[in-house]
Parts: C-alpha cells; structure tokens; sequence
C-alpha cells in the first residue's frame, strides 16, 4: 500500500504520544472531486468551498496538480460548493447533500471567464458512490421520520437493508429511548457481532453487545448501516456498524410537538385467541424537539424528550394439567404410566393418592385451571399485563470557536422500567434501566489538507432486576431442605416439566449490574496528491460491576425417565435433575477491560477511472481484570480453578497480540462517467469478546457454588423429599471458563458488485457477498460423561466430583455466501422507493443453545464441531424488503387540483409503507431430557426417510411428523442442526397522513399508521421436541393488526 512519507510520520507521533483502540468516526462526511476546462484538462490551483446551508459553516479547499480536492470531516447537512479559479468562471453546486461517513464527489467544469462573473449551476451531483469500495447504505430522515415504525425505534430501518436478517430473539420494538436493541444478523454474522455509534462514540452494552441509547426519530438526523468491506477506522465487529447523527441546531428555529396513541379498540384480535376481542392495550408516546441558534453561524442548541407509557395484554398459549390430572388421574393422557417401584402399569393410568408427592400437591397449587378446552394440547391462554414507562432527555450544543475549530457536547439520559408478566401468575419481574451518555467532539482545520477531530464520550448503563409477587414463606412451610428462609432471597423454587407451562421466580432475580464505559478517539485526515489519508487511534475502556442470587431458591426439572410420562414424574415427586446455591448472594464481581486500536486507511485515485481503497487496522482486547479478586476460571487443561492462591488484580486469560487486519477494495468506473462503478474487495475483521464469556465465571467456587444432582437414567435417586442430598456428597458444582489462550475471532470477507445509476434519481445494485469466520468464540462442555449406561457422575471424564463444566473456546468457524441486490429512488417529485432482496447461506458449528455460542450442549459431546456443522438459527435463506413514501400530487405546488376547494380537500396527503417477507428459522427434531445419558442433554432424533415438508402444512401438523424416531438407547441422532424450516413471515406496516400549513413555517400532521395492515397470521415455530403432545404444532403467532393515531406539530 502506498502511504506518502508524512503520513507515517503523523501516524508514528500517534504510536508514541497516544493509547490505541477502535476508532471511530462521528457525523462527518467528505466532499471530493476533479476540477477540469471544457476540454477536459485539469485545472490546478483552484478554490473549491463548501458552505452549509442550515448553519454558515464554510470550509475551503484547493485542488492539486491533478486538479483534485477534498474537504474532510464536514458535519453532515446541505451544502453549497462553490469552484472559482483564475481566468475562469465560478461555478456553484447547489443542494448537495451529505451523509454519513460518505464520500461526495462533486466536479467542476469551468469555462473561461469572458466579460461576465455570474455564477453558473453546476451539473448533477452523481447518486451513484464513486470512489468507495464498502457496501454501506444511508438511511435519510425522510424515511426515518415518515415510514410506519412499529415503536418508533430507528433501528429497525436497518433490517430493511440487503443482508440483514432479523435474527433470533431481538426485540426492537417495546419504543422508547433504550433496551435491548439490534438489528440481528449482518452478512451471515452472529447478532452479537454488531457495532453501534451515537455522535461517533459507541453505546453498546458488554452483555449481549447490544444498544442502549436509541433516541427518539424526531431526534436523529440521519444514520447509516456500515457493513461489508468497509474502511480500517471501523472495527471490533465483523457484522454491521450503525452510525447515528443527533440532530443539531440551525440558523433557524425548529422543532417538533407529538403525541401517538393506541388503543385495543381499533386492534384485531390474536390468531390464538379465542376471547372473540382483542388483547387489551393501552399506548401513548408523546415527546418534543426543540433547536435554533444561540449566536448566528456560530453557536446552535438542540434538545428532545420522549415518553412512553404502555399497558398490554401479553396473550400467549400453553399447557396446564387439568384438575383430574393434578389428582393423580393420567388416564386421558394416552401414555401407560408405570409405577417406578414395580415396574408395572398403575391401574387405570391413574396415581394413587397416597403415592402423589407432597411438595408436588403445593406445586401445582400455582397452576391455573385449563381456560381454553377446545385445545387438549394448548388448553390454557394466558393473559397479562405487561408494562413498559420509559422517559428520555437529550441535549446537545455546537459552537464554532474559529473558523478553523469546531466543538459540540451532547449528554442523554434514559429511564425505563420494564414489568413483563408471567406465563403463571404471579411469578414475574420488574427490570429498571438509567443509561446516561456523554460526548465532547472537536475539529480543527489546521490547513485546507489536513483536519484532525476528537472525541471523548462516556455512557454509564444501571440494570436492576427484581422479583414481583414474591411467595416468601412458600419454602418453609412446605419444609423444601436447603433452599434459603431469607425473606429477601426465598421464593418457589424454578419447576420445568417437560410439555407443560413451568413457573417459580426467575433464577436472576434480584440481580443489578453497573457498566461504565469510557472512550477516547482521534481521526486525522489528509489530502496528499492522489491520497486520501486517514489514521487514527481510539481506546475504549469498559468496566462492568454485578451482583447475582445463586438459585439458592432452588430448581426442579422432570423429563418423564420413570413413570413414563413427565407430568407422572412431578406427582410421584421423582426429578431428573435438581440444582441449589450454596448462599444467597456471591460476592459482587468487578471487571476492567481495555480495548485499543490504530489504523491507516488510503484511498488512492489511481486513475480518472479507478480508485483503491487501502488499509490496514491494529486492535488489541485486553482480557478482562478481576479487581476484587472474586472470580476465578476453570482450567481444563488443569482441571483446576484458578487462580490459586486467589489474588486481585488477576486477568481471566493470555491477551491476543496478533490482531492484524488488512483490507483492500477498489471502486472503477469502467465508462468512465458516474453512473457505473464496479467494485469490491477483501478485509480482516476481528469480533471483540464479549461479557457473554466470562457471564457465569463468578459462580464458580469458592465465591459462588451452585450444586447440580442428577439422578440415574433408569432408577431414581432423587426426590422432591429430598432433592438436595448434599449429605451423601453427590451434590456436583458446576464449572466455568474462558480457555487460558482465548482469541479474538476473525472473519475474511470477499465482495464484488455493481451499481448503476438506471435512471433520473433512481440506483441499482447488485452484489456477492461472502464470508470465511475462523477461531469464533464458542462453549464446550469439558466435563460430560460419554453415553452410555450408569450413574453420570463417576463416569465424567475430568473430574468425577465436578457437574458440567463449560468452557470457551476460540474454535468455532462458519462460513457465508449469498447474492443481493437493491434498488433506490431517491425523492424525486414527492416519491422515495428502496427495495431489496437477498439470498443466502450461513453454516456453522454452534449449537444455539448458550447465547450465540452454543456448543456447551452439543449432541455429543465427543464431537463438538463436525457432528454440530449446520445452519444456524439466525439463517434466513431468502429475504425480500420494500419501503416507500409518497406525497401524493394532489394541492398547491403539485402536479394536480392546484386550487380551490379540490386543493383543499385533496392536497397534502401522504402514504407511507413498509414491506417484508422472508423464508423461515431453521429447525432441528430434539429428544427431551438426557436419553444419551452424559449429563447435558440436547440429544437429537433419527431421521427414518420421507419428505420432511409438507405440501399443504397446517397448525396441527406443520412438518412430517413420521419422518423421525427416537434412537436407539444411548445413541446420538443421526439428524443435523437446521435440516429444515418453520413457517416464513409477510409483515406490512401502512401509513397515512396529511399535513396542514397553518402560518408560514408551522405545520400540523395527523398520522394513521396500520402495523400488520392486512392481519396476516405470523405464525411461531412449531414445537420440536419428540415425543411430546406439541411435537409439530403451532400455538402462537406474531401481533395481529394495530392501529395507532398520531399527531405532529411541526415548525
């Protein structure tokens, strides 16, 4: 790569003066381009200047000898360029608009200048990306603030892109200011593996590596969506960077007055619900933005509030026993239920009873009563109330000391509180969240060549959980042994029974976190001949604090081993498994982390027609440091817990020094003009480990100790009356660990396209895309015993005295290839249309079960990684989007009834929509509990032949049930992960509005916005598990339609 002799002096004063991590760009972009005469030689030496038109702000620039020039790091907005040169005439670019990390290439032709100065118009800024090699798309605030978003989250815009799928488990439309936000999987990457950026300064939590600042759309200007082989200043991640711009203050006072109500009586009622009405759901989000100057072309404020207030009936489907059932009588269950003493059939089916379990009689005490009897398999509809109260405050403040040196400050703080309601009553929770986030960005121009911008920012992310309708006393009186009598801490102990609805107090409850994150970054941008220089620095330092219970309250799972049937199991008070903490609390853990990174990124204009995108980017994750001393890490290479003796200040792992990324992409024209480019390239991404890794760490011994029993595949030895038999030692605890050498995964992508400017305001194009993820993170269960007969625990291969223990590995690797293709029209006479379609393949070897690591519970744990080779959960094979937003012509200044009563009735209308259809989640056949007997589960079925989809599927049989068997005692399923899929999902959201003019520059819009507008049933996966009476049937589906009403005032 070629990097004049400046620029690796510049970068080595960076090296020595600075501490490295991932750089980051704020909401700049660069506006580019050639200076030629009419006979199409270059003109050297000429003043090229960009104003914007909202705030003043003018920058200028002079083209080299090859008549080129560049202006970096101009906030994004409108401007004008302007190109003047001795002897010629001025020529003006007007209306340019900039976004996001973009590239603008404007050229200039200018003609002699004869007798007169007047300013001529410039031709057409190209739409089509000229001298950028990445597949970025820019998500403008026409279409964030005037497409139908369900929850009003910007976020979701990014899962209209080619590309992206929605993933699994996500959820980015609860509204509000924060939560658990992605955009799900980018390009075949994990849903973890993404990146997010407010005002250039990452959000991201450290669990999960999810958003938690996502303001409201009336406050984000723009944002766009990074991905592919995008430049060396971004990384840490392999999928998608989101970029997001607040908003800023202008010449001009603006801003915005709304208020969004829903409500059940305008709602359609849920597929499963056979109430005859819709769910109750009460929903008003209302909020301001408000921002103008404080002193003209120099100082500018902007402020937003958003809030949220949700009440909604949260319908679900489930299983309950029935009061004859709960009795002892399993004569309808169709099952021959056997008494585990004798071995022979209760008489009748039916459990006397004197033999039903005390415990079990309290248990099922929480069970409600079946309410939906047309259902035998699905006979309970559960309804609860859920409530979501959040309240979001941002401010920012821009200010131009000279016109060389820009500063800006932006703080924001969001409060959510968060009640989600159980499947059984009365076990729920309450979640609060306080984020707060901070930035101080500033730009200096020290010549019209070079210009330097830094940012410093810092978020702090307070996450409590707490347990509502607590049954405190139900331990002791029921005399449960060895789960705790603290009031604080006491509760029901967590029951799962296989194909029935479970219940007892989440395990995580009480729990709070505290995470701080502190950044520091600095871009500097040089314009040297033919290069466009750019390198930088960045250190993220993160900090994560938590305290967690340790189920001292205790765990019950039945899988149906004795009787022959689950639910038999619970009466008679036989569990599979059982699992109590050793103490309420363990010690609060404190993390530290540093993350550095530096770059050199180049883009060279090689030719008129060709331009090369060179870079090459460092990054260095240091493990996380245990400050207190109280976490310690399994070994198994030791089979040990370490370290030992135990000491602060110790780090979890070996760093991983050798985090080299080069990336090398070209974009040609190859006619020559702009509306044709052809491009591509390859790049090294590394993935950051996440706090995922090291959640489970504190729970390991001596600090924390959670105690798993196990009972024998084909005799009991535990039961409800003494399900923790600590005294007879056959309590194990469970281990975790991050191997000692953990890496950072990498993943090489590779892609070429073309785009072609196809007509008047309208692009399109085409790509590959694929990828090769080597060295992924991913959890292993060390500690299984090999299937096969016998008690579990004497046959455990490490350590007999130990239960599971799950370690991390840097061994994972998936692979990705699809083609994509995009078309967009830009606004033009009142119409913006995006549409996309992607096709593709993901593979990999991660069993879906820990997270998006998997592996832990791998069918055999002999054979963690060519046995576990499949599709991934997050796999979607075909995916189809379209949005758009019209202004209709009808009115004053349109095409059509221009006047009179016809342009009052008609004029100002506007339709919006949003549409999505994509191909259905892979699916694998799971046989319940433990049939290999190695302590894990997660056995699969035998496929025995036959067509596995059906041709006319229905809810109560969705795939071909026959087409699998159980295996053959202690034998692994010949079935692989993701052989099939469940049901693909139509999702269309319509909007209408009008908007009323009433006084120059104030506006008032109503908006109806249909979410599901033709009440299209999504339907959930089918239920997997063999055996069981859900095997192959639906019972849930996604929302049915909603109607919200808005109202906007604009000025």
């Amino acid at each position: 790569m070629r990097v004049t002799r400046h620029a690796y002096g510049l970068l080595a004063a960076f090296l020595a003066g600075s501490v490295p991590a991932h750089a980051q760009t704020g909401a700049t972009g660069t506006i580019l381009g050639t200076t030629t005469d009419p006979s199409g030689a270059v003109i050297a030496g000429a003043t090229v200047t960009a104003t914007n038109v909202d705030t003043g702000l003018a920058r200028s620039s002079a083209t080299g000898a090859a008549g080129q020039y560049a202006i970096f790091l101009l906030p994004i907005g409108r401007y004008r360029v302007r190109a003047e040169a001795q002897g010629f005439g001025p020529q003006e670019a007007r209306n340019v608009e900039l976004s996001i990390d973009q590239r603008r290439r404007v050229d200039f032709e200018l003609s002699v200048r004869e007798l007169t100065t007047e300013v001529t118009v410039a031709a057409a800024v190209p739409l089509v990306r000229t001298d950028d090699s990445s597949t970025s798309q820019v998500v403008s605030e026409r279409a964030i603030t005037e497409l139908p978003l369900n929850g009003r989250n910007f976020l979701q815009l990014a899962r209209l892109n080619a590309g992206v799928n929605t993933g699994d488990g996500y959820n980015v439309t609860i509204g509000g200011f924060t939560g658990d936000s992605a955009p799900g999987s980018v390009y075949g990457q994990r849903n973890s593996n993404n990146n997010f950026l407010l005002d250039g300064i990452q959000t991201t939590e450290f669990t999960g590596n999810r958003a938690r600042l996502t303001p409201n759309i009336d406050a984000i200007q723009e944002f766009t969506l990074i991905k592919g082989i995008y430049p060396a200043e971004f990384g840490g991640v392999a999928g998608g960077t989101i970029n997001a711009a607040v908003r800023s203050g202008t010449n001009e006072l603006h801003g915005t007055l709304f208020e969004f109500l829903r409500d059940d009586t305008l709602d359609a009622r849920n597929f499963f619900d056979t109430t005859g009405k819709a769910a109750p759901l009460k929903r008003n989000q209302f909020g301001a933005t408000f921002g103008g100057p404080i002193a003209r072309d120099r100082t500018f404020f902007f402020g937003s509030y958003d809030g949220l207030r949700l009440r909604q009936s949260a319908v679900s489907t489930t299983r309950v026993p029935t009061p004859e059932q709960i009795a002892g009588d399993l004569s309808s269950l169709g099952t021959t239920i056997r008494d585990p003493v004798t071995g022979q059939p209760f008489p009748g089916n039916v459990i006397p009873s004197s033999r039903i379990d005390p415990l079990s009689r309290a248990l099922a005490a929480f069970w409600p009563a079946p309410n939906n009897p047309a259902d035998p398999v699905r006979n309970y509809i559960s309804s609860s109330e859920r409530r979501i109260d959040t309240n979001q405050f941002l401010a920012r403040l821009d200010h131009r000391l000279t016109p060389k040196d820009q500063l800006f400050a932006r703080y924001a703080v969001a409060k959510l509180y968060l009640a989600d309601p159980p499947l059984i009553p009365p076990f729920a929770d309450e979640q609060l969240d306080d984020t707060h986030g901070v930035v101080l960005g500033y730009t200096r121009a020290f010549s019209p060549t070079v210009v330097n911008e830094a940012r410093l920012g810092y978020t702090r992310i307070h996450f409590r959980r707490n347990p509502l309708g607590q049954q405190a006393n139900f331990a002791a009186e029921n005399d449960i042994p060895s789960v705790t009598r603290d009031p604080g801490f006491a509760d029901v102990p967590v029951t799962s029974i296989a194909g029935y609805a479970g219940f007892g107090t989440p395990l995580f409850s009480p729990f709070f976190s505290i995470q701080n994150n502190y950044e520091l970054a600095d871009n500097l941008s040089i314009h040297a001949g033919k290069h466009l220089l750019k390198m930088g620095f960045n250190v993220w330092r993160r900090q994560k604090k938590q305290k967690v219970p340790q189920s001292k309250k205790g765990f019950f799972s039945f899988d149906g081993n004795y009787s022959g049937d689950n639910l038999g199991d619970f009466l008679l008070g036989l569990p599979q498994e059982t699992r109590v903490g050793a103490s309420e609390l363990i010690p609060t853990a404190l993390l530290w982390t540093n993350d550095f990174s530096l770059y050199v990124q180049d883009d060279w204009r090689l030719t008129d027609r060709l331009t090369l995108n060179l870079g090459l980017r460092y990054e260095l994750v240091d493990p996380p440091l245990d400050v207190q001393g109280t976490v310690t890490n399994f070994n198994p290479e030791t089979a040990q817990f370490e370290p030992e003796p135990f000491t602060r200040g110790n780090k979890l792992h070996n760093t991983d020094r050798n985090n080299f990324a080069p990336r090398v992409g070209f974009a040609f024209r190859p006619f020559g003009g702009a509306k044709t480019v052809l491009r591509g390239g390859y790049g090294v991404f590394y993935n950051r480990n996440n706090y995922d890794e090291y959640l489970f760490l504190p729970y390991n011994p001596p600090f924390g100790n959670v105690l798993a029993f196990q009972s024998l595949v084909d005799r009991p030895t535990l039961s409800l009356s003494d399900p923790f038999p600590t005294d007879r030692g056959t309590g194990a605890p469970i281990a975790y660990g991050v191997d000692r050498n953990l890496r950072l995964g990498y993943v090489q992508f590779f892609t070429l396209g073309v785009e072609r400017e196809i007509a008047r305001d309208t692009v399109f194009e085409v790509r590959y895309v694929g990828s090769k993820s080597t060295a992924l993170a991913k959890a292993v269960n060390v500690n299984y015993a090999p299937p096969g007969p016998g008690a579990v625990q004497p046959r455990r291969v490490l350590r007999p005295d130990l239960g599971n223990a799950t370690v991390v590995f840097s061994s994972s690797n998936a692979s990705y290839h699809s083609l994509h293709a995009q078309l967009e029209r830009r606004v033009a006479s009142g119409l913006y249309v995006f549409t996309s379609y992607a096709y593709g393949k993901a593979l990999d070897d991660v069993a879906n079960s820990q997270g998006d690591k998997g592996g832990s519970n791998a069918q055999d744990p002999r054979c963690v990684h060519a046995c576990e080779k499949g599709v991934p959960a997050y796999d979607r094979r075909q995916r189809f989007t379209l949005n758009l937003v019209y202004d209709l012509p009808f009115g004053r200044g349109k095409r059509f009834l221009t006047g009179g009563l016809a342009s009052a009735l008609f004029g100002g209308w506007q339709i919006a929509s949003i549409f999505s259809a994509q191909s259905g989640a892979p699916l694998t056949v799971s046989i319940p509990g433990d049939p290999l007997n190695t302590g894990q589960g997660n056995a699969r079925a035998d496929y025995v032949g036959g067509k596995i989809a059906l041709d006319n599927p229905t809810i109560d049989r969705w795939f071909n049930t026959d087409a699998f068997a159980s295996p053959a005692p202690f034998t692994p399923g010949n079935l692989g992960r993701g052989t099939f899929t469940g049901p693909g999902s139509i999702a269309w959201d319509f909007s209408i509005a009008r908007t009323l003019s009433i006084a120059e520059g104030h506006r008032l819009q109503f908006r109806a916005e249909f979410f599901n507008f033709p009440n299209h049933p999504n339907f959930g996966n089918p239920g997997t598990a063999f055996g069981l009476p859900t095997f192959g049937t639906i019972g849930g589906a996604g929302s049915p339609r909603e109607v919200q009403l808005g109202l906007k005032y604009l000025f």
